[in-house]
């Protein structure tokens, strides 16, 4: 997953929130919620990258063990030695090897590298989710993709059809084609999840110390999901 995916999903979502809190979005509330998503998102971020360096160091080490390997079924030449009184050329110096350079690490992020929120924005963005709830998660998602695809429109091939059809909406019958992505049923259930979990980390911030490991854990999952 491309890191700027999370700023675009962050200008989405503020979007969204304007349309959900209308005039109670006031700009303390929109700088809270800034806040929140930053560190929220610099959590993430640091999950990813560390999935990207075990996954580029585990590449790395089964190409070491592949020429390795190659290496050891060459046959050795014989060394300088006589046979039926004749002596044989000396044998050819075996090349050596030319060791292949680690890449240099990714700059690490972690929680630290973004400003925990404090008492009170944590208290203005979870009293503000509160409201923003009322309207349904199902619906909130739908707002928030369109909002996503209209800043960034590439993002929409994070979603082919078989992505959705792990969220087919089998109770509509509608059938997931490339025609009807932003009226898909099954992209609105996979918003709903999104939003939930959204929901799920404001609640956490409670309890800083046990929400960022998970956070943490949830960005190492994105390196799986099927996104370039």
């Amino acid at each position: 997953m491309q890191e700027e995916y999370f700023a675009y999903g962050g200008q989405a979502l503020v979007l969204t929130l304007r349309d959900g809190l209308g005039d109670m979005l006031t700009a303390d509330v929109e700088r809270a919620w800034t806040s929140v998503y930053e560190f929220l998102t610099a959590t993430m971020i640091c999950g990813l990258r560390t999935a990207r360096e075990q996954e580029a160091k585990i590449k790395m080490e089964a190409a070491s063990a592949r020429k390795g390997a190659t290496r050891e079924e060459v046959p050795c030449p014989r060394s300088q030695e006589v046979i039926h009184g004749v002596q044989s050329r000396p044998s050819a110096a075996l090349p050596v090897p030319v060791p292949v350079p680690s890449p240099a690490p990714a700059p690490r992020v972690s929680a630290r590298s973004a400003v925990v929120p404090c008492g009170r924005t944590i208290s203005t963005v979870q009293q503000s989710w509160l409201v923003v709830k009322e309207l349904g998660v199902a619906t909130v998602g739908e707002i928030l993709y369109k909002h996503l695809f209209k800043i960034a429109p590439e993002t929409k091939k994070l979603f082919p059809v078989a992505v959705r059809r792990r969220h087919q909406d089998w109770i509509s019958g509608v059938e997931e084609t490339e025609q009807n992505l932003e009226d898909s049923p099954a992209l609105r259930n996979l918003f709903a999840k999104v939003v939930g979990a959204v929901g799920s980390a404001v609640a956490g911030l409670q309890n800083i110390n046990k929400l960022v490991p998970e956070l943490n854990a949830l960005g190492m999952r994105h390196i799986d999901y099927n996104m370039q």
